[in-house]
């Protein structure tokens, strides 16, 4: 399965990230799902979006398996390819939940409104 989910009704985007085995955590394959999603939600018909978590977190950050990976792509590369673009797009309303670090956090700055709801 996907994991990241994408999906267009009426003029709102929806954006789930979809890990929830792993809180929802970043790896490569996550945040160009994201890029990808986000770039989708440039259409002039998408007047916001709406980023939330499955399971019982938004994100816990960046998924550090990858990063301790000798063969993976390292942290300078994860930042410039992976989190920069997210960092420039700035439109949606993202939804909080009870996990929220690093990466999850980065998306609610880059947010208008945040919206956090207790999942404990």
């Amino acid at each position: 399965m996907a994991s990241v989910l994408f999906e267009i009704k009426d003029t709102i985007g929806f954006i789930t990230l979809n890990r929830p085995e792993k809180l929802n955590s970043f790896n490569r394959e996550m945040a160009l799902l994201l890029q990808e999603a986000l770039d989708l939600c440039r259409d002039k018909k998408i007047r916001c979006v709406y980023i939330t978590g499955a399971g019982k977190a938004f994100s816990a950050g960046q998924d550090l398996a990858e990063v301790a990976d000798p063969d993976g792509p390292g942290m300078k590369k994860i930042l410039v390819e992976h989190y920069n673009p997210i960092l420039i797009f700035n439109q949606e309303v993202t939804s909080k939940k009870a996990a929220d670090y690093n990466v999850g956090v980065l998306l609610s700055v880059i947010a208008f409104i945040v919206m956090a709801i207790s999942t404990i």
